[in-house]
């Protein structure tokens, strides 16, 4: 039964890569957090709901709490799984603003260093760089996404896990002034496979290059590339399409069609309660 729990909190996590429908997490709506005292493979699965709870817009403060609660006995889990469970556990904390995010990448890098494994480095080096981005760090974001691309060049990592660190590495450079370079970073990974997080976020990545160098007819086609296929990140914590694509649609002169949209991104951004996620979306709609 504990072997069962455990290999279903992998195949709930590989929805995201692509394998199988995101309906297959519906399951996940009602868990309750786990007790201090529950088996690691119930925190497992604490971890997936909450990273769920995320991508669906439930309020930041559930999702955390649940995060939390995977977080029993030091971050035991960790020990379970501390490549793609880790980022169910924390990424959670890191949408929602919480410094505990940071603290528990710290443990992570330290028991992926205890292990000396290459493929966990190089996933704390990828997911510690985008809380680092989501913070707004950014030389401290863009340095560990830099390690993360070497760490997987010496690995020989798919082109999912690529696509994750190009997109952020992208996004970072570009939030540093440095769109030549955030080009050259997002040409080093790939477009994943559809139905992928990794394609959603190199995608999203793209379309701000693509506002920056004023092609606003194409960013509105990867929007509602982003719109259709991936109808399941409704946070904008994490999805931010609706605010390129305003932007383009005001630049096109279409202000009513973009002031509508950011009215639908600051009710969802509201409703997630995320004090970084709701100032953001202010701060477009001000700009329109």
């Amino acid at each position: 039964e504990r072997m069962s729990r455990s290999f279903e909190a992998l195949a709930q996590a590989a929805v995201f890569f692509g394998v199988g429908e995101f309906t297959e997490l519906d399951r996940l709506d009602a868990l309750t957090p786990p007790p201090p005292d529950a088996p690691v493979f119930d925190l497992l699965l604490a971890a997936m709901a909450a990273y769920t709870w995320t991508y669906r817009c439930r309020p930041a403060k559930e999702c955390a709490a649940m995060a939390l609660a995977s977080h029993a006995r030091e971050l035991e889990i960790l020990t379970a799984d501390n490549s793609v469970i880790s980022v169910a556990a924390l990424m959670p904390l890191a949408y929602a603003d919480r410094e505990e995010a940071v603290a528990g990448w710290d443990v992570s890098a330290a028991e992926a260093h205890r292990r000396g494994s290459t493929f966990d480095i190089s996933g704390v080096h990828l997911w510690r760089g985008a809380t680092l981005l989501h913070r707004g760090e950014l030389p401290e974001a863009v340095a560990d996404l830099r390690a993360a691309v070497e760490d997987q060049r010496v690995f020989g990592s798919s082109e999912i896990p690529r696509s994750y660190t190009a997109g952020f590495l992208a996004s970072a450079l570009r939030e540093q002034g440095d769109v030549a370079a955030a080009w050259t970073a997002l040409g080093e990974g790939y477009e994943s496979a559809a139905g992928t997080d990794g394609r959603r976020f190199w995608l999203e990545s793209k379309l701000e290059l693509l506002y920056a160098e004023g092609r606003d007819e194409e960013v509105l086609r990867i929007a509602d590339d982003l719109r259709d296929a991936y109808a399941w990140a409704l946070n904008p914590a994490l999805a931010r399409w609706r605010s390129g694509k305003a932007r383009a649609l005001d630049r096109l002169g279409r202000s009513t069609d973009a002031l509508d949209l950011l009215a639908e991104e600051l009710e969802l951004a509201r409703a997630y309660g995320a004090p970084g996620t709701v100032g953001r979306v202010l701060r477009e709609l001000g700009a329109l």
